[in-house]
């Protein structure tokens, strides 16, 4: 039974996933769009919207959070509060990405979709 298991397990065990998917958080915070697989992208829109929902208090304590959080990337913290934040609604929870679906990829026909930030 998968009682209060939330989320795909990716064919990963648990720490090679949040890896995976914290790196995707980095390269999506930097590029502002990237091209991935579907389920890839939807487990990566639930992490991104916690992490900009939590940006939202731009104290020193969610500052330290994000930056343990990010793998010590200090550079992406910095872009988070000076170029993503201003632009997003404040009373806005959710919603921070979008998702486009792009077709099948040519090598195994996995869906794949571009998400990017709104």
């Amino acid at each position: 039974m998968r009682h209060k298991s939330k989320g795909k397990k990716l064919g990963r065990p648990f720490q090679p996933r949040m890896a995976m998917l914290k790196n995707m958080v980095i390269s999506l915070l930097q590029y502002e769009k990237i091209v991935t697989t579907e389920p890839k992208a939807k487990e990566l829109k639930r992490m991104v919207d916690r992490l900009l929902a939590k940006a939202k208090t731009n104290d020193i304590a969610t500052r330290r959070k994000l930056i343990s959080f990010l793998f010590n990337n200090a550079k992406v913290v910095d872009k988070i509060y000076t170029v993503l934040m201003p632009r997003f609604d404040q009373q806005k929870s959710s919603g921070y990405t979008r998702i486009y679906k792009l077709g099948v990829r040519p090598g195994d026909g996995t869906p794949t979709v571009q998400i990017e930030l709104t």
